[in-house]
């Protein structure tokens, strides 16, 4: 009786970690940090922008590889991107934004730092400016490029 109970836990702790290992997704964490000068007025300002980034991108694989020992990938399957920009001053008031979206593999969308805060640049080079959480629309042309969902926006002192 003490063997059967150990061979059905241990049956069930296998049961569970295979179908938790089945998962296929790649998740990519870099973390970024640059630091900047910026003479103003005759006062040198110190900047250091930390950019987290993670992307999560399901794992397909072609339909005609399907049996093969060795599968090639979809290149076209979309990437989830959540992003956390912080601009630390050191003299007056930080700031924090998170923001969320979606993009086609092989598509950048490009932050900058400005005098109004954080923009982000489209690919037809416009400006977008972020100054509070919501939905920003990102165009190319007259058409809808992007949508980003800024989650957080906040001034931190």
């Amino acid at each position: 009786m003490k063997n059967l109970k150990k061979y059905l836990f241990l049956a069930c702790t296998l049961m569970f970690v295979g179908a938790y290992a089945q998962k296929n997704v790649d998740v990519l964490e870099e973390t970024v940090k640059k630091t900047y000068q910026v003479e103003k007025n005759g006062k040198i300002t110190t900047y250091v922008v930390k950019i987290n980034t993670t992307e999560t991108q399901p794992v397909k694989l072609e339909k005609e590889d399907k049996g093969k020992l060795n599968q090639d990938r979809e290149l076209d399957v979309p990437v989830d991107v959540d992003q956390t920009v912080t601009v630390d001053n050191y003299n007056a008031n930080d700031m924090k934004v998170e923001l969320s979206y979606k993009r086609n593999a092989g598509e950048e969308l490009r932050f900058a730092s400005t005098s109004k805060g954080l923009a982000i640049i489209s690919s037809d080079n416009r400006i977008h400016h972020i100054d509070d959480t919501g939905v920003y629309y990102i165009y190319a042309g007259d058409d809808v490029k992007d949508v980003v969902i800024v989650e957080e926006f906040e001034t931190l002192k």
